[in-house]
């Protein structure tokens, strides 16, 4: 049974989801993760890409951008977002 209040076990549940494709039952708990634990970098980061992965650019910049402020070595984070801008640039 997954302990609803545990940031880790609500990211890891949820970055196993998004690796299986199921994007929506992902964004839940990477958004849980994320509003348990606010400075897990790798959070934001997997819940920017998944947002991404959904269309949800402006979510997912945002999500990747806090993800870089709390770790700016994060060369994933930097990367989804260089791609995120992109897209939002070619939507827009």
């Amino acid at each position: 049974r997954l302990a609803p209040d545990s940031a880790p076990a609500q990211w890891h549940l949820g970055a196993a989801l998004a690796s299986q494709g199921a994007h929506a039952e992902a964004t839940a708990h990477l958004a849980r993760a994320v509003e348990l634990d606010p400075a897990n970098s790798r959070a934001h980061s997997d819940l920017g890409l998944v947002l991404a992965l959904q269309g949800r650019l402006d979510e997912a910049a945002g999500h990747l951008e806090r993800a870089l402020a709390l770790d700016p070595e994060s060369e994933e984070a930097r990367r989804n977002l260089a791609v995120v801008r992109q897209r939002r640039g070619a939507v827009r």
